[in-house]
């Protein structure tokens, strides 16, 4: 089949470049909306950063995970860190991605609230879109039923809440002990026949984790949203909506700490009415170093669908995601340098931008804040360190491939 593909690809080779060109860079009067600015280094703020890190190996009846993070702190003259993580394994079940980045995510605000609390930074700079963090983790928790999430949250909550504040701060994913109390509350609440005579199929010799298997047909969440679990089952352990509430909770907790969120990648077309992101038109148009006219974003619409009960929503979030908006803004850190994304809760004006520019090319080298990158090679999980750890485990079961 490569020989043909290779064929096809050599038939339509002037037709896929026509539409490569058809692609290329419009003048939107990019320029109008760049401020040209070289900052003047501003090495006396304290900087801290965080990054995480994923990764998975599939066997056929489980799955081996391990997610990491860690947050630095910069002094000027002292680097500290503060690392976290785990390794475990689920049974087979849906979104699995979605839950992984969630521990994730859950692991990078953690230590990074430890890292704010204990070494109170001017300059707090978190991995990727602060935006994107708490519209895409809540999909595996909209398939659990809306009567299951309010007793959940109404029963778990509060315990959760506790862990998050600096007395009894916890870098570990709390939600995770009430899984057993969860799961039992499930069978004999009735949630099993509501979601199509689903049962519970416990790992007793494993993680404890439990996975939620019911049948499409007979639950009507998952009518909305499709049969993505294939097969017509879909797999969800209903204890992933408490570890949702529980990124909810730290996110919340982080946001308050005005931390800046940066991408080195964007589709966000909030400047330019074009197919192309904003951000490759600042790429490819503006060389210098600078940064775009400061935009304020709301994303109200999104925060909407949170799948949150009223009750909940005003008992522990008291109205904090109601008209939540981010300021947004490009950066060249350098000339020629990559241009960044930059999100941060609120409202900031151009001077306010200029001050954090020059804290950042400070301890940027070739335009990107140097602490990230650590952070990311520190953390990076490749696929070798999961055969590693596999081994150390002495696991050596077959994943399915090995007849491929």
């Amino acid at each position: 089949m490569l020989s043909e593909l290779y064929e096809i690809t050599l038939r339509n080779k002037q037709e896929i470049i026509r539409n490569l060109d058809n692609l290329g860079i419009e003048q939107h009067n990019v320029s109008e909306f760049w401020n040209n600015h070289s900052a003047d280094e501003d090495p006396n703020a304290t900087i801290g950063a965080e990054d995480g890190s994923m990764n998975k190996k599939e066997f056929k009846g489980y799955v081996l995970y391990a997610v990491d993070a860690e947050a630095l702190n910069f002094d000027g003259s002292k680097l500290d860190f503060i690392p976290a993580g785990e390794v475990g394994i689920f049974p087979r079940q849906s979104f699995i991605d979605n839950r992984l980045r969630l521990y994730m995510s859950l692991y990078e605000f953690k230590v990074s609230l430890r890292s704010i609390e204990k070494f109170h930074p001017d300059v707090f700079l978190l991995d990727g879109s602060l935006i994107s963090e708490l519209v895409r983790s809540m999909i595996p928790a909209s398939y659990i039923s809306k009567k299951q999430r309010t007793r959940i949250g109404e029963k778990y909550l509060s315990r959760i809440e506790s862990t998050i504040d600096s007395a009894h701060f916890s870098e570990s994913i709390c939600a995770k002990q009430f899984r057993d109390e969860i799961r039992e509350d499930a069978k004999g609440s009735g949630d099993a026949k509501e979601q199509g005579d689903a049962n519970w199929i416990g790992d007793a010799k494993g993680s404890g984790d439990a996975n939620w298997i019911g049948n499409a047909k007979g639950s009507k969440d998952t009518k909305k949203s499709g049969n993505v679990g294939g097969a017509g089952d879909m797999r969800i352990d209903p204890n992933v909506y408490l570890e949702y509430l529980e990124y909810l909770l730290s996110i919340r907790q982080i946001l308050k700490h005005n931390p800046v969120g940066i991408s080195k990648t964007s589709a966000g077309r909030d400047y330019f009415e074009s197919e192309i992101p904003d951000i490759i038109l600042f790429e490819k148009v503006i060389r210098t170093e600078g940064y775009s006219k400061p935009k304020q974003v709301s994303i109200d619409k999104a925060l909407k669908r949170l799948p949150l009960s009223p009750e909940i929503s005003r008992k522990f979030f008291n109205g904090f995601f109601d008209n939540l908006e981010f300021t947004i803004f490009y950066a060249r850190l350098a000339d020629n340098a990559t241009v960044l994304k930059f999100e941060i809760p609120g409202r900031i004006n151009e001077r306010e931008i200029e001050e954090l520019l020059a804290r950042l090319k400070a301890i940027s080298v070739e335009g990107y804040p140097y602490l990230l990158k650590k952070a990311h090679n520190d953390v990076v999980i490749k696929n070798r360190d999961m055969n590693r750890i596999s081994k150390i485990l002495g696991i050596f079961e077959k994943t399915g491939r090995e007849i491929l």
